[in-house]
């Protein structure tokens, strides 16, 4: 026994040293998956431990107090309490032209906390906060007090700024925030205007230390006393992301007093407990929780807690993507060990002649996949530690702050592991045959008698590979329904994928028009020849350009839906905001006096209280609304939202009111084109009538709501009332207009009422922004957005969290580009004789050179087309169903990933194409 196992050993080896060049692009397809399995899981580890490092100071205290979320009004009723305790104040703030009700903590509140922790925990408790200058919302827009900070010498702005209002001489609790400069923030700041950027916005604006800046709303310029790293204040990667993004400031408490119209208002109270045992904190906050319920408790433990789910949510991702790397790079196993036993017949054949089994030589065969996967694991481990460096910039970026490069045992275990298992399982199927060759093949030796497996053997061989794989895939889902579903899901996905992938090789190869080109119809005719391994190696190149693909084209569209909304839809690339209607004439007065605005309209919007609905002379009450709209049908959006109380009952008087909590007073002859469902759009006749067009969608449709019916609304919450008949229905659509209402009537159905909002949409040259600015600044109150922010806003969110997964995608990517290598490394092994013919008779190089790289640019091509063509296919259907325009479609960028996969399949041909064809053709021929 120990013999055979030696035998096998030693003859394994031997073989695999012998064939070296096929041994090592066997071990590269293998190194390449285990690399992105220990890479990943690194990486994992690396972030589980910044994460966990220290609690208290990511929590920025041992408790952290706010409002309680108000998710859909699930809250009001608590967070009213709040405010009629005193401890909470409400704002109510719009956008979109929906209303929200936000919550904060009121000074009285926060001396009430600070006077019940002393009362019940005397000694023990210091308190501190982040002080609000502006409500959150508005701070987004970048139309928020404080939002925007100016370099005077320049007339450069960053925008979008969160503005961090602490008491410098206690924050932060644990540790501290030094400038770069060295100082911590209480040395810095000493005077009232002095204020602390963060290193972004310092480079976004062109200042150092000692510049003079101003801050919207704010009566005097400030002072730049300190720069600060920007991953200073990031803590927590999900909240603190606009932090990272954009960035903020420091200024101490007392500067609030140079702002305008200012409501002391708090988003956080940080709690430092002296000497506090976990078991302590818990007790404390329970008691704090029972006193006051509509106030929400972060603890150190469950920050921990948090991030521990955070960790595990990424290291399972990270794993199962490493995993689909690994099973790409097994395909060049199956490429190898197929030519390995078409090479190897004669071999097998002497083996059997002196006496070893059928199945003893599938082990010969297993020993030798086993040993590449051993030795191409380890190698995947060093490349895992190497490529960990390149691809934590990604995390990075996701996190907002450092990772610290950790040494983790487990990512070893499991890249070894699973590297040898699979390589193993997957070097399986094609030593099948092997086994079957007969001795007869040493009287007539050839290298293309192969015979088959036998059907039997084959599906145990499928059966123990899947099952093999459903272990697997359960040690790292922890759910074996899961693991089954997934294997057998993707097995059949792959067996369906390769079928089209063969199909689409053949038709390529039989139909494709060599336009007279003889090297064409050579290499067209060579991948024909060879399409069942031209269709498993392309496999691997579908597999990863459609993971890139399908993450670059969707946030590439989202950025040109953006684009679209807030431009073409609008009418303008900027929103001038006009605090009330008194300053209106002066602001169109410098808008007609701009050369560089070509166009502008005027919008008006009212806030309004939905109270009833009119059909055919019967007024229905709300509860009769509410009650019809529960009896409906769910449809379209609502019945992918869910209905139901326990799974939120988004068919409810609340949410229609929210739908109408905001109708835009327009000047009809500015009224932009819309596709009607039914009724008609405004028209000149309806100047001075009470009419309304709204926008159709489930809510509307569920509540009965159709041409001819009359609402009822309570103007700016007051007891004022206006009823105004809908004269049309126009078509749904995601993108309504930029800063539009779904919902509109003309100026003159309002009688003359003031707005709550007025905006003046613009079309200015970027250019001309700078001038715009200052002229407006001639008129107290306005404020110029510009809607390239908000696209910059969501864009910046995409890329940030696309980058993770992108960076996986390009993983699969690089790990097809090297099966790909692998694959045309073999194919040109087995061509070796037919090239050394052709160059003997009288072909150069470069010629045979670029009859395979034509054969493989074919191959990329094909891989591109399916590829990128699934992502398109998928984005078009989408567009479709949500009624958006083509527009939004990226076409460009995914000609460009077309090209990429051309060029990885390209770049792969060359890098083992160019030592074959520059063989001599007597040196080939001697021994072929």
């Amino acid at each position: 026994m120990l013999d055979r196992v030696r035998f096998f050993l030693q003859h394994s080896i031997n073989d695999l040293r012998v064939n070296r060049q096929r041994t090592l692009f066997a071990l590269l397809c293998i190194a390449a998956g285990v690399a992105a399995i220990v890479s990943l899981q690194t990486l994992a580890v690396m972030i589980s431990g910044t994460l966990t490092g220290n609690l208290q100071e990511n929590n920025r205290g041992d408790v952290q107090l706010m409002p309680l979320p108000d998710a859909l009004g699930e809250s009001s009723e608590t967070l009213q309490a709040g405010v009629d305790d005193g401890v909470l104040t409400e704002l109510t703030t719009s956008f979109m032209g929906q209303q929200f009700e936000q919550y904060f903590l009121s000074e009285d509140g926060q001396d009430e906390l600070r006077a019940w922790f002393e009362a019940n925990y005397p000694g023990q408790v210091d308190v501190t906060f982040h002080q609000l200058l502006a409500d959150p919302m508005s701070l987004f827009v970048g139309g928020g007090r404080g939002s925007s900070v100016t370099n005077p010498q320049t007339g450069t702005a960053a925008n979008q700024l969160m503005p961090l209002v602490i008491d410098v001489d206690v924050y932060p609790f644990y540790s501290e925030v030094r400038t770069q400069q060295g100082q911590t923030l209480a040395e810095a700041i000493t005077q009232t205007t002095d204020i602390i950027l963060s290193e972004n916005v310092a480079a976004d604006l062109d200042v150092s230390v000692g510049d003079t800046v101003l801050i919207s709303r704010a009566d005097e310029p400030f002072t730049v006393v300190g720069v600060v790293d920007t991953s200073a204040e990031v803590k927590d990667p999900g909240v603190d992301i606009f932090l990272a993004l954009f960035g903020y400031y420091y200024l101490d408490q007392s500067a609030m007093s140079l702002f305008e119209d200012v409501e002391t208002m708090y988003s956080t109270l940080y709690v430092r407990l002296d000497n506090a045992e976990p078991e302590q904190i818990n007790a404390i906050n329970a008691s704090f929780r029972e006193q006051f319920p509509y106030l929400e408790t972060t603890t150190t433990e469950d920050l921990r807690l948090n991030y521990s789910s955070l960790s595990d949510a990424i290291d399972q991702l990270v794993t199962v993507m490493g995993l689909v790397a690994l099973l790409i790079g097994s395909i060049g196993i199956i490429n190898t060990m197929q030519v390995i036993v078409r090479r190897r017949t004669v071999e097998v054949a002497v083996l059997k002649t002196i006496g070893l089994q059928a199945n003893e030589v599938t082990i010969l065969f297993l020993v030798e996949a086993f040993i590449m996967g051993v030795v191409g694991s380890v190698l995947g481990v060093l490349l895992g530690w190497v490529a960990v460096f390149g691809i934590r910039g990604a995390a990075e970026t996701v996190l907002a702050t450092s990772l610290d490069f950790r040494f983790a045992l487990e990512p070893v275990v499991n890249g070894l592991l699973v590297g040898t298992v699979i390589t193993t399982v997957f070097g399986f199927l094609p030593t099948l045959s092997a086994g079957q060759v007969r001795p007869a093949v040493v009287l007539r030796p050839t290298d293309d008698i192969v015979p088959r497996a036998g059907r039997w053997r084959v599906l145990l061989a499928l059966v123990v590979t899947m099952a093999l794989l459903i272990v697997i895939a359960q040690t790292i889902l922890n759910n074996i329904t899961l693991a089954v579903a997934v294997i057998v899901g993707a097995s059949f996905a792959v067996a369906l994928l390769y079928g089209v992938l063969n199909l689409m090789v053949w038709l390529v190869g039989r139909f494709f028009p060599s336009l007279g080109v003889v090297d064409l119809k050579i290499s067209l005719r060579q991948m024909l020849a060879g399409r069942s391994r031209a269709a498993i190696t392309l496999l691997a190149l579908v597999i990863g350009v459609f993971s890139l693909s399908l993450i670059t084209l969707f946030a590439q569209s989202i950025s040109n839906l953006l684009e679209y909304a807030f431009d073409e839809a609008a009418g303008g690339n900027t929103i001038v905001m006009v605090q009330d209607e008194s300053q209106l004439d002066d602001v169109l007065t410098i808008l007609d006096g701009n050369e560089a605005i070509t166009e502008y309209r005027t919008l008006r919007s009212f806030t309004t209280q939905f109270e009833s609905l009119e059909e055919g002379g019967t007024v229905l009450s709300l509860d009769e609304i509410d009650a019809r709209m529960a009896d409906a049908p769910s449809g379209g959006m609502m019945a992918l939202l869910g209905s139901g109380s326990e799974a939120g009952d988004f068919r409810s008087v609340e949410t229609l009111s929210m739908m109408l909590g905001s109708i835009d007073a327009v000047e009809i002859e500015n009224v932009a084109d819309h596709d009607m469902r039914r009724g008609r759009a405004l028209t000149p006749a309806d100047e001075g009538q009470p009419v309304m067009v709204v926008q159709e969608n489930d809510l509307f449709t569920a509540a009965g709501v159709d041409v001819g019916d009359r609402l009822t609304f309570t103007l700016n919450e007051s007891d004022e009332t206006i009823t105004l008949e809908v004269v049309g229905i126009q078509a749904s659509s995601l993108v309504n207009s930029g800063f539009e209402n779904a919902s509109y009537a003309p100026v003159s159905a309002f009688n003359g009422r003031a707005p709550d909002t007025i905006n003046v949409i613009t079309r200015a040259d970027s250019e001309a922004l700078a001038d715009l600015r200052r002229d407006m600044a001639a008129v107290p109150g306005t404020f110029i957005f510009e809607t390239t922010f908000l696209v910059d806003l969501v864009t910046g969110l995409i890329d940030t969290f696309t980058a993770f997964p992108s960076m996986v995608a390009a993983l699969g990517l690089i790990v097809g580009g090297v099966v790909i290598a692998n694959s045309v490394a073999l194919t040109t092994m087995e061509r070796r004789r037919e090239i050394a013919v052709m160059k003997a008779i009288g072909l150069h190089r470069e010629r045979v050179l670029g009859m395979i790289l034509l054969e493989n640019g074919v191959l990329g091509l094909i891989g591109g087309l399916i590829g990128v063509g699934i992502g398109l296919v998928w984005l078009s259907i989408l567009t479709t169903m949500l009624a958006l325009t083509s527009a939004v479609i990226p076409f460009g960028t995914a000609f460009l990933l077309m090209l990429l996969c051309v060029a990885v399949a390209l770049i792969a041909a060359m890098t083992t194409a160019w030592t074959a064809s520059g063989e001599k053709p007597l040196n080939v021929l001697r021994y072929e």
